[in-house]
């Protein structure tokens, strides 16, 4: 059964430009692969911008073996790579039984500036080329922000005392 959800997009962000766009929703896989250019695609709920809503990335399964360019990398606290997502991307919802759907239109241009927001860093691939990518830093996203105002609500009624460095 397919909920009445009015006008639904997702938003594509394109490799090799770190351009993005807003394009109308579509049901189904076939529409992922011509989007992402690929064979074989893969999914992720790892993105937490926006509270109200599950933002999934779809992205090249085999983007890495491609040597593909990164448009995320995600640093640890020491600065190290800790890992990253190559080529076209898809964003799109999901609810909570993992169903795909478009997400509002305001929804989908607070996407885009969170990820317009981010430093960008010109990276260099083993074959020499030369790629811009969006850096994602730890303490960037809305759950790592909200797990330490936890940690230190709970700190403070525990009556421990909370120092900022």
């Amino acid at each position: 059964m397919t909920m009445n959800l009015g006008d639904r997009y997702m938003v594509v962000l394109h490799e090799k430009t770190l351009k993005m766009e807003i394009m109308p929703f579509e049901e189904g896989i076939e529409p992922l692969y011509k989007l992402i250019e690929c064979d074989t695609i893969d999914h992720s709920s790892a993105i937490d911008v926006l509270n109200e809503e599950h933002i999934d990335m779809w992205v090249d399964d085999e983007g890495l073996l491609k040597s593909r360019c990164p448009v995320f990398v995600f640093l640890g606290d020491d600065n190290e790579v800790q890992g990253q997502i190559v080529g076209n991307v898809v964003f799109q919802n999901s609810n909570d039984e993992g169903e795909s759907y478009g997400m509002t239109e305001d929804a989908a241009y607070g996407l885009m500036e969170w990820i317009d927001a981010h430093e960008t860093v010109a990276v260099e691939l083993y074959n020499g080329t030369v790629c811009e990518c969006f850096v994602i830093r730890p303490h960037e996203t809305e759950r790592h922000r909200q797990k330490i105002a936890d940690m230190v609500q709970w700190a403070k009624d525990n009556e421990w005392q909370v120092f900022k460095i």
